[in-house]
């Protein structure tokens, strides 16, 4: 009687290369989820809070001035202290939000830093935009 033993380095290498494969694959679709999600937040009206550059005010803010973002991956907003009023298209990606702007054309890119249902914050450079879901 002839007993053959399977190599088992094989099986644990394989084992585990399909665990990380798996692993793998669960984080890039959950992180694919959580940033649609963020970018479904984003859609809606929002009134601006504080603009801040270095944690002083940079452009004074009122009840009035409000940022929109459209399902249709437009936006619009209106500075009115500041008068200060676009439009253009927006998108998400990499943790940012992409405005292009049209007078002139130009694209500005905004570290997003927190996102909820009621409270959005992003910045460019040193400025920070905070704001608040308007209802």
């Amino acid at each position: 009687m002839k007993i053959t033993l399977k190599p088992l380095k094989f099986e644990m290498k394989s084992t585990i290369v399909k665990t990380f494969l798996g692993l793998s694959l669960i984080s890039l679709y959950l992180m694919a989820c959580h940033s649609q999600n963020e970018q479904a937040g984003l859609i809606g009206r929002w009134q601006y809070y504080t603009i801040t550059k270095d944690t002083s005010t940079f452009i004074p803010v009122g009840k009035d001035d409000v940022l929109t973002f459209n399902e249709d991956q437009t936006f619009e907003y209106h500075l009115e202290l500041a008068n200060k009023h676009k439009k253009g298209e927006w998108q998400f990606k990499d943790q940012a939000i992409h405005l292009t702007y049209h007078d002139p054309d130009t694209v500005r890119i905004f570290t997003l830093d927190i996102i909820s249902k009621d409270h959005l914050k992003f910045h460019e450079g040193s400025v920070v935009f905070d704001l608040n879901r308007a209802y």
